[in-house]
């Protein structure tokens, strides 16, 4: 029930096959490699990760949850701080920028997958462990003095190549994804990024219906939001009556 790895070449062609189980949680640290060069600490952060395919769900927590982000099939919801309280922001795949066939779907790539699909499809299809079926395969090599194989993809892009190289065990537990150029977890902007796994685990998801609910605060910020829409509905409807009257 791990990463399920085929290793036998098909005809013709160099490259292998992998398939993420349908349910599946897993922790890792994302880091930005070149910032060590600029800042004493670098940047990295720990991240939790789960994942319901088949319900499309998914639920991705950052420092312990302090930022959180639930994907429920077309509609992302965002938890953060934001100076001393914590804030919700709602992303749709049927309206604004995110929305499936947006600007970035001619971007072409991996990078428009946001856009033929809408973000929050995006996300769930790629977060963090990507559809290698038509990666190529580069052998073997060594992380912490362990064998893993390697997937490597190579996109080009308005004069950019972005370069993809995912490691895992022999076994099919994913070490590592290492990307230089556009971001294919999140879809942001080409530079370096190295997601290290520190634990896998396919299978059931114990009490799946609370992990992927809904943040109270993101309720709480959309029942306010339909009270001020409804405010300033009222408030139109009764200024300047001769105005009104007169149009």
């Amino acid at each position: 029930h791990r990463w399920h790895l085929n290793t036998d070449p098909p005809p013709a062609f160099n490259h292998f096959c992998a398939c993420a189980p349908p349910c599946s949680q897993a922790s890792y640290t994302f880091s930005l490699p070149y910032v060590s060069t600029l800042q004493t600490h670098g940047l990295s952060f720990p991240v939790h990760m789960w994942v319901d395919a088949d319900s499309q769900r998914m639920r991705v927590d950052v420092y312990g949850g302090m930022d959180r982000t639930v994907t429920l099939q077309d509609t992302s919801y965002l938890l953060y701080p934001r100076i001393n309280r914590t804030v919700c922001d709602t992303i749709r795949d049927d309206v604004g920028p995110t929305a499936a066939g947006g600007t970035a779907a001619a971007a072409g790539g991996t990078a428009a997958a946001a856009g033929q699909h809408g973000l929050s499809k995006a996300l769930l299809g790629s977060a963090p462990l990507p559809d290698i079926s038509g990666w190529l395969y580069g052998g073997t090599t060594e992380i912490g003095n362990a064998p893993v194989h390697i997937w490597q993809l190579f996109d080009r892009q308005a004069g950019k190549t972005s370069t993809y190289t995912f490691y895992t065990t022999p076994e099919g537990t994913p070490v590592r994804l290492y990307m230089m150029g556009v971001n294919i977890i999140s879809y942001s902007h080409f530079d370096e990024y190295l997601v290290d796994f520190s634990s896998f685990v396919p299978g059931p998801i114990k009490d799946a219906d609370q992990v992927f609910a809904v943040p109270q605060q993101c309720k709480d910020a959309a029942q306010q939001q339909q009270q001020q829409q409804q405010q300033q509905q009222q408030q139109g409807s009764v200024a300047c009556p001769r105005r009104c009257w007169a149009v």
